[in-house]
Parts: structure tokens; sequence; C-alpha cells
């Protein structure tokens, strides 16, 4: 999301609900974004899927 005004900049399906932490790291190939996806639940109805965890990335700086 853009600070200035919450604008969305970019998004992507990651194949279900996010249930998990989601970390930001950079490891010294640009920065990259883990989040564990998947979450079924019965209070909030999803799609059934199998959980997995989606590494997102921007290239070498």
């Amino acid at each position: 999301m853009q600070h200035v005004d919450g604008r969305k900049l970019w998004g992507a399906n990651l194949g279900g609900a996010i249930g998990g932490g989601v970390i930001a790291y950079d490891a010294g190939h640009g920065e990259r974004v883990a989040a564990a996806s998947g979450l079924t639940e019965v209070l909030w109805p999803t799609r059934i899927t199998t959980a997995k965890v989606s590494i997102l990335g921007l290239g070498a700086h």
C-alpha cells in the first residue's frame, strides 16, 4: 500500500487465506516477503486448499 494515501500498489492471489505471520527480510539477494497461506477456518469460510508458504520478492538492489 502507498504510505501516503493507502492506495493499493500490488496484489497477488496466493491460493488461500493468509494464516500466519508475514515476514519481510533481505538475505542479500533483494527484498523478500514470506507469508503462510491456505488457512481454513469455520468462522471465516474460505475455499479449502493445501497450506503453503509463499515467498514473494523484488529484484536484487
